[in-house]
């Protein structure tokens, strides 16, 4: 399954939406309205059966789909949004709450220096969900493919029991 590779139907955006990215003035995380919701409503659309996590959950912990693109990682960190959102209420989110609200004042964009900041985050508060630190910190560092943001969020994903329970 290439669950990780996201077209964008040549229109810039998440799931082949104008606008959908955590930049676009009109992503609106946490409304109602906006390209958020409608790329939310997407995602949890693709990814409602188990089977469909798992195999995406997979696809993250391999680094990406081998065609890895920032389109990857844009969904990955709305899945991560949307977990964590989920979470919050369940109680499977840890301090994950916290870069919920990063990725929405857009600390995690910018390409490589986002990305930097995304893992630092997310290893910081690993332990938050009972994961090891030691664990994802080796695997953050062993990025030989340059997959090591999308091994991350499928590690923070695993122990937020994404498979099990969906964003």
């Amino acid at each position: 399954m290439a669950a990780a590779s996201t077209t964008d139907g040549g229109s810039g955006g998440l799931y082949g939406i104008s606008g959908a990215s955590w930049s676009s003035p009109s992503w609106n995380w946490g409304s109602a309205a906006g390209t958020g919701h409608d790329a939310a409503m997407i995602c949890r659309d693709k990814f409602s059966s188990p089977v469909r996590r798992q195999e995406y959950l997979g696809v993250l912990l391999n680094g990406g789909s081998g065609e890895s693109s920032s389109l990857d990682l844009e969904e990955a960190k709305l899945v991560l949004g949307l977990t964590v959102q989920r979470g919050r209420w369940d109680g499977t989110a840890g301090a994950y709450g916290e870069v919920m609200e990063k990725m929405a004042s857009l600390r995690y964009e910018g390409g490589s220096q986002g990305e930097e900041k995304l893992i630092e985050d997310l290893i910081g508060r690993y332990g938050s969900v009972g994961g090891s630190v030691p664990q994802i910190l080796a695997v953050a560092e062993a990025d030989g493919d340059g997959g090591s943001a999308l091994r991350v969020v499928g590690l923070v994903l695993k122990k937020m029991q994404f498979v099990e329970t969906g964003c």
